[in-house]
């Protein structure tokens, strides 16, 4: 069963200054570059990336020729909004049977903590799969096409877990021997995401 990747990296980096955070240097790419490679290396495809806040800039830092760029108008509205609109296109524009959501501004993520959700889904024949780390739960999160509807109809700041489960979905969790890739918001755990990639 094919499953496409959304990486959603629309909003605002508001915590981080004149600087936009996806766009910071990670290794040899940057954070949100990080994350797309991560996806790109665990099989997802078809790939493709929501934009919002300044996207003319990351249309030019990423490398588009296996990744479509999907535009957000109502980014500002909240990540819901951003995810939504990133289903309805998934769900118009390929026979994808789900969907693995990952957010632009964790780059820690592993390909193998994708690979292995993606595993569990098709496995457990689940509606919905959510990486289980050792210290939360976090990304990615695997959809399935039945879900494509209630997802695309999310608005601003709704949270897609509490919306399904009350429409009866139940989410799976995969325990990931991981911690959680580190959320980057502010400079601080900008730097903290540098040294556990060091380290």
């Amino acid at each position: 069963i094919e499953v496409a990747g959304l990486v959603l990296a629309a909003g605002r980096s508001e915590r981080m200054g004149e600087t936009h955070k996806l766009l910071l240097p990670y290794g040899d790419t940057t954070v949100v570059g990080s994350v797309v490679r991560a996806a790109r290396r665990a099989g997802l495809t078809p790939l493709f990336v929501v934009l919002g806040h300044r996207s003319d800039e990351l249309r030019a830092e990423l490398e588009w020729s296996d990744v479509e760029p999907i535009e957000n108008a109502a980014y500002a509205d909240g990540a819901a909004s951003s995810l939504a609109a990133g289903v309805r296109v998934v769900e118009r524009t390929t026979r994808a049977g789900g969907v693995a959501v990952l957010l632009g501004d964790e780059p820690g993520v592993s390909p193998s903590a994708v690979r292995r959700t993606v595993d569990a889904w098709r496995r457990l024949g689940a509606e919905a799969v959510r990486a289980r780390y050792r210290d939360r739960p976090g990304h990615p999160v695997l959809f399935s096409r039945g879900l494509f509807p209630i997802l695309g109809s999310l608005r601003g700041g709704e949270s897609p877990v509490r919306r399904l489960e009350d429409a009866g979905f139940a989410f799976r969790s995969l325990p990931i021997e991981e911690d959680a890739p580190i959320d980057i918001d502010t400079p601080e755990s900008y730097r903290r995401a540098l040294d556990q990639l060091v380290g």
